[in-house]
């Protein structure tokens, strides 16, 4: 499994407006265990190491964020994920820690836009997506 991959884009959305809050973290292992419990449901992540996960990467990935290499840093991470099938979910995730403190600023829609494109998902990508894996009544 990619996990490593995924929380770093979990982490990105985090990161992306260049503030960490309180309930951005709790919001990102809310979402990496959803996508846990979804897709690799015999692995558990748990919060601790999910924080710890976190405590580890973000300033390598801050520091990733703030070059002049943002952007391929970005794509290049949006590019690993190539489990067509995941890319929704992940990308419900992704809006879930950003939405999560009511703000959406430009780095963060950005994001969510780079990450539509790259992964070919066009503009209905959230729309149609039940989140955290949730199943879609008929």
């Amino acid at each position: 499994m990619i996990w490593d991959d995924i929380l770093t884009l979990l982490a990105v959305a985090v990161l992306a407006d260049d503030r960490i809050r309180d309930l951005e973290l709790v919001e990102f292992c809310h979402e990496a265990q959803s996508l846990n419990q979804h897709f690799d449901p015999d692995r558990i992540l748990s919060r601790s190491s999910l924080r710890k996960w976190f405590d580890d990467k973000h300033l390598p990935i801050k520091i990733a964020l703030s070059s002049g290499d943002r952007a391929l840093f970005i794509s290049d991470s949006l590019e690993r994920i190539d489990d067509v099938a995941m890319r929704p979910h992940i990308l419900q995730s992704i809006f879930g820690i950003i939405v999560c403190d009511y703000e959406m600023h430009d780095e963060e829609s950005k994001f969510i836009q780079t990450a539509v494109d790259i992964w070919d998902m066009g503009s209905k990508a959230l729309i149609g997506t039940p989140p955290n894996g949730a199943r879609s009544k008929p």
